[in-house]
């Protein structure tokens, strides 16, 4: 828990001041790779480990005792994401969506046996710990090592919904959901883990 904390506090500490407006245009991209080319390591923020590509993969590592963790600065409410991940030997991986200025962090920690949805406390969330994770839901997923999977995960005003291909889904309803967020993040907790064809779109088209 305290490796998460700090993992979490980097990617709030390496945020990049996004648009003035979000984006919400149905259908608009909010982030669009399939790591085709080097040049796509820059568009992103490292806050761990490290990152490389390969023969249009997305590789990271630990690196100096940090698990891997990555960032893309964005300003958006809705979004619809999907992406293509591979576990080697992690603990987890875990997909943020940080809350604008404060505001609700949710994420969707994928585990070797279970998906599970987290909240982080919002700067004015008095019911909340400060620093501390919240469990809002989880689903039974079986996660094998070096197999390829499919990951959508959306967040649609209050709620988040998240499904793997072949396997379990989970649906969750929360008021603080339903925020600007200011990045997508990806941390691949304790070892190594891949991403191919990462995309993030305002749902709607």
């Amino acid at each position: 828990m305290i490796i998460r904390f700090i993992v979490v506090m980097l990617l709030l500490a390496a945020s990049l001041v996004a648009q003035d407006k979000p984006i919400i245009k149905p259908g608009a991209v909010i982030l669009d790779e399939d790591y085709s080319k080097p040049d796509a390591a820059g568009k992103w923020t490292t806050v761990g480990g490290h990152w490389t590509i390969k023969d249009g993969v997305l590789m990271g590592t630990v690196g100096g005792r940090k698990s891997p963790a990555l960032v893309y600065p964005r300003r958006y409410h809705d979004v619809l994401l999907t992406t293509r991940f591979k576990l080697v030997d992690n603990i987890c991986m875990i997909v943020r969506f940080e809350g604008w200025h404060g505001a609700q962090s949710v994420g969707l920690v994928i585990y070797r046996d279970s998906i599970l949805v987290q909240k982080l406390q919002a700067r004015d969330d008095a019911h909340t710990e400060k620093g501390k994770f919240v469990d809002l839901g989880r689903a039974a997923q079986k996660i094998d090592a070096g197999r390829w999977y499919e990951l959508t995960v959306s967040v649609v005003g209050d709620e988040l919904k998240a499904s793997i291909e072949g396997g379990g889904s989970v649906s969750v309803k929360n008021p603080g959901f339903d925020v600007d967020h200011s990045e997508v993040a990806v941390v691949f907790s304790g070892g190594v883990g891949f991403l191919s064809k990462l995309k993030a779109v305002v749902p709607g088209q």
